[in-house]
């Protein structure tokens, strides 16, 4: 009878064991698995088409990691200022992680410098020096300014020609990659002569191809060429609606696409490992399509360029 009460006691005192420990792990584990991420995006101007595709990665991997995303434009694209204020203000709100597409690299790494809580930062299309405080996702600028001068050769088919070199802002690390790619690919073409550099259309001198170095110069390349009877040909980058719809118009003869998805997705994902791991520096590098006319409608291009839609 004895021994029956005492296996009864043990059972009794097994299922409490067993039922306390299931309460333990459900309180602690589940709420880590339950754990909402507050990430904050800060990208550079506040024109539409250049962040859509980013934007739909982004908010994809929101969803795939339990992340909420707040997303911020500038209003004037060049005012590093503004976003300066954009990155304080959320760094005060001790948001999560900051992911950032800087419009000035010098003036936003003297801010990022000031981050005492050593909240992570992702930087996209862009790097900071020193690079082991803030993590990276971008697409080689460099390879992308030199596959565009290379395909830019190839079409002038030795033929004299002139050119113009576009940069919306010279302040951003990635357009200087950009130009120094190209220009390095043009360093042998002793047939095309480069007429001016300028962040804006200021010359009189008309030449026959403008080449931009970002998705929205290649738009005002684009309004160029149009008060010029579209007779001046346009290089550019970014998969804008407006630059695909140039491009089946024939204006456009080049466009350099990075993957802004996978670029938006990586950054959160990124983000997230950095909160939950502490993670160093990490640089991740996405892929880029070279788009021509005869290209534009290849499935494999159109899965970057309209990602959401596949």
């Amino acid at each position: 009878m004895n021994d029956k009460k005492e296996i009864r006691n043990i059972l009794i005192l097994v299922l409490i064991i067993a039922a306390v420990s299931t309460l333990i792990i459900v309180r602690f584990y589940g709420n880590n698995q339950n754990e909402r991420y507050n990430i904050s995006v800060i990208a550079g101007e506040s024109h539409a088409e250049r962040w859509i595709v980013l934007q739909q990665g982004v908010e994809k991997a929101g969803n795939d990691y339990n992340a909420q995303i707040n997303f911020y434009t500038v209003a004037n694209g060049g005012d590093a200022k503004e976003q300066k204020e954009l990155i304080n203000r959320e760094l005060e709100k001790k948001v999560d992680a900051i992911i950032i597409c800087a419009v000035d690299s010098r003036e936003i790494q003297e801010v990022l410098q000031g981050n005492e809580r050593r909240t992570p930062v992702i930087l996209i299309e862009t790097d900071l020096k020193p690079g082991h405080l803030y993590s990276q996702v971008s697409p080689d600028n460099y390879e992308m300014g030199y596959h565009l001068g290379e395909e830019f050769v190839r079409q002038q088919e030795g033929e004299e020609t002139t050119a113009a070199i576009l940069i919306d802002n010279d302040k951003i690390a990635a357009q200087q990659e950009r130009v120094e790619g190209f220009e390095k690919a043009l360093a042998s073409a002793k047939n095309i002569t480069i007429k001016w550099r300028a962040s804006d259309y200021q010359s009189s001198e008309q030449v026959d191809n403008i080449i931009s170095m970002d998705c929205v110069g290649t738009q005002s390349a684009i309004e160029i060429s149009r008060a010029h009877n579209e007779k001046i040909r346009v290089y550019g980058f970014g998969n804008a609606e407006t630059n695909i719809y140039y491009m089946d118009k024939g204006m456009i003869k080049v466009l350099v696409v990075p993957n802004d998805f996978n670029m938006g997705y990586l950054s959160v994902q990124n983000a997230v490992q950095a909160v939950e791991k502490d993670t160093a520096y990490k640089r991740t590098i996405v892929e880029h399509i070279v788009v021509t006319g005869d290209t534009l409608h290849k499935e494999e291009n159109q899965r970057i360029i309209f990602p959401i839609v596949q």
